[in-house]
């Protein structure tokens, strides 16, 4: 699979993400991972392969919220590259 880096902490602040919104556009079903990479080269998934149908949404994290500190990174994957990813987050100094 093909990993994108979605986001990075920029230095000396922490991120505080407050949802992920997905949106697959084509019509096939697509699978959809998340993984968060702290700095210190830990991975730890967020969603694992989850099926979005085609011409659906899917809103991950809702009511919940994932701190992010300096360095860590957010990555994604979709075989297809058929999914709109809107990540909404608050960056703090």
């Amino acid at each position: 699979l093909n990993w994108v880096q979605s986001y990075y902490v920029p230095t000396g602040r922490t991120a505080l993400i407050t949802s992920i919104n997905l949106c697959n556009t084509g019509t096939a079903p697509q699978g959809v991972s998340f993984y968060l990479r702290s700095s210190g080269g830990t991975f730890a998934p967020i969603l694992i392969s989850v099926p979005i149908d085609g011409e659906a949404t899917l809103e991950i994290i809702d009511g919940q919220k994932i701190v992010m500190l300096d360095g860590d990174k957010l990555y994604n994957t979709c075989p297809s590259g058929s999914i709109d990813i809107v990540v909404s987050l608050m960056e703090i100094y």
